[in-house]
């Protein structure tokens, strides 16, 4: 067990006390969607996001860059269960930091992809 010790900059080490005043409630999933990072990230061809549809949903996915211009979107009903979408460089033209943002009827997940 690590004891709990903080050091300040001169190195002298501090006691420290940690204190909840909230019990840490089990994460349940709320929405319709749950998203992961695309793989790889960062990529240089290709990549995939995967996803995970709770109930069978409309989703608008939109590929932006750090303007906000949208360079890609995609409006469709997908149903139950697990997916994939797959990007290629070439669709995005230039090499920087991309998002992606999925949007459902009770979601919006925002996430950072980067183009090498």
């Amino acid at each position: 067990i690590t004891p709990p010790i903080a050091y300040q900059s001169s190195g002298k080490a501090m006691d420290i006390e940690l204190f909840f005043d909230k019990k840490i409630k089990e994460h349940k999933e709320t929405g319709t969607i749950i998203v992961g990072q695309n793989q790889p990230n960062p990529f240089s061809k290709s990549s995939r996001i995967s996803f995970e549809m709770l109930v069978e949903d409309f989703v608008k996915v939109r590929f932006v860059d750090q303007l906000g211009n949208t360079i890609y979107s995609l409006d469709k009903v997908f149903s139950k269960g697990k997916h994939q979408l797959k990007m290629d460089k070439n669709d995005f033209g230039n090499t920087g930091v991309y998002y992606y943002i999925f949007t459902t009827s009770t979601n919006r997940v925002v996430k950072k992809m980067v183009i090498q």
